[in-house]
């Protein structure tokens, strides 16, 4: 449990940085330049991630 909290606390550190990062890239389309698209894609993202990690995780009912 500690290791997926660490390795989440990773992806939600790498993505604050990561969207201000991508709002320089000139070649990307204007939308996709924008942080809080970055942010918000990325948050769901993780939220499925960790809903399937937590899904695959739960011991299974016989």
């Amino acid at each position: 449990m500690k290791r997926a909290v660490a390795v989440v606390a990773g992806i939600v550190v790498g993505i604050a940085f990561a969207g201000p990062v991508v709002s320089f890239v000139p070649w990307l389309p204007a939308p996709l330049r924008n942080v809080y698209v970055v942010w918000g894609v990325a948050a769901l993202v993780v939220a499925v991630s960790a809903r399937a990690a937590w899904t695959m995780s739960r011991p299974r009912r016989e």
